[in-house]
């Protein structure tokens, strides 16, 4: 009766933990695009407001990056491989433009309906 007992535990706690272990399941593609889609660029206006700087960066850094071993100094955060504070966004292109009348009253007019919420 024992062994009985005790095989029964043993079947019931080693189907558990089988089930336990599930494959890795990816989210839907839809999911995925949203997060891999390249960030909006940064936008800087001249204080003229004749050119305009469309800054792209990453949207993401790297693991290999995040994974550099940091010293914590002073509550600064600092690569021994650069000798540098730890930077999380990386710029990839610039873009200058000529103040496009119609692009820039959107804006503008964007700005000013934001500022108007806060």
């Amino acid at each position: 009766m024992k062994k009985c007992l005790l095989v029964t535990f043993i079947i019931v706690i080693s189907c558990s933990l089988l089930n336990a272990q599930e494959l890795y399941k990816l989210p839907p593609k839809e999911v995925i695009d949203i997060v891999s889609a390249p960030p909006t660029p940064e936008i800087s206006i001249s204080p003229t407001g004749d050119f305009m700087l469309l800054a792209g960066y990453e949207s993401m850094p790297s693991i290999a990056y995040l994974a550099q071993p940091l010293l914590r100094i002073a509550g600064i955060r600092i690569t021994p491989k650069n000798t540098s504070r730890q930077q999380i966004t990386f710029y990839t292109d610039f873009t200058i433009k000529k103040k496009n009348i119609v692009l820039f009253l959107k804006y503008k007019k964007m700005l000013e309906k934001v500022k108007s919420l806060l």
